[in-house]
């Protein structure tokens, strides 16, 4: 090859080499991070804010017109730390660029699941907190979800009898014994795991406690009490 061969091959070399060095900054460029920072927090009947670790706290998407709304999971997520502080990192990008592997995020709005939690699917829930997610944003966006509901059931009797009329109370609600003595209280949306109070109280009878701890969407049997006369 003659010199002059060779110096076109070094120089076309040099081009494509340098041409790969601009344009890889370039493409980068038109990627941007962006965050959403917040808590996930737990709601319940006697409790609310409390803070949830190990939620999974998913990004997502809605698009059309009510009542006909589409919802689409963005695939970016996070899971709460022991505080229920949670960050996700998604990456958007400048419309020139057409990388399906980047959200654009469009009317984003949080979920988020926990063991022992509900997750809502009334849209009025998500649409109001819906926000665009833009190139360079921290968004801040905390989310809560509802705790399942516990219940409690048992029956009362006196001298191996079913007693009626019998007040049974726990956590600010109550209902009276039937005339098999059996009782049940349902809907208690109980901080998950803690111990309640359950109070049996009948006029001439002695007053009775006992505690059960809550157990989200299950029931939990506290046997037979017996009472006696005061």
């Amino acid at each position: 090859m003659r010199m002059g061969q060779r110096r076109i091959v070094m120089l076309v070399l040099a081009a494509v080499l340098l041409g790969g060095m601009v344009w890889a900054p370039m493409a980068a460029a038109a990627d941007y991070p962006a965050w959403v920072q917040g808590k996930a927090y737990g709601q319940g009947y006697q409790f609310s804010n409390l803070p949830l670790a190990g939620a999974s706290v998913e990004l997502w998407q809605y698009s059309g017109t009510s009542p006909s709304w589409a919802f689409d999971d963005t695939g970016f997520g996070a899971i709460s730390v022991f505080d229920g502080g949670f960050a996700i990192n998604a990456l958007t990008q400048d419309d020139d660029v057409g990388d399906a592997l980047y959200y654009t995020g469009a009317n984003c709005f949080l979920v988020a699941t926990a063991t022992n939690y509900a997750v809502s699917t009334d849209l009025s829930t998500y649409i109001p907190a819906a926000f665009p997610l833009k190139a360079w944003q921290l968004q801040a966006q905390s989310v809560s979800v509802t705790v399942l509901p516990t219940a409690f059931n048992g029956v009362v009797k006196h001298n191996n009898k079913a007693l009626k009329g019998v007040k049974v109370a726990v956590a600010g609600k109550s209902v009276n014994t039937d005339s098999k003595g059996k009782w049940k209280i349902s809907g208690m949306l109980l901080k998950p795991g803690a111990k309640y109070q359950i109070t049996f109280t009948k006029k001439g009878y002695k007053k009775i406690h006992i505690h059960k701890t809550s157990l989200p969407n299950a029931t939990r049997d506290c046997g037979t009490v017996t009472m006696k006369h005061s």
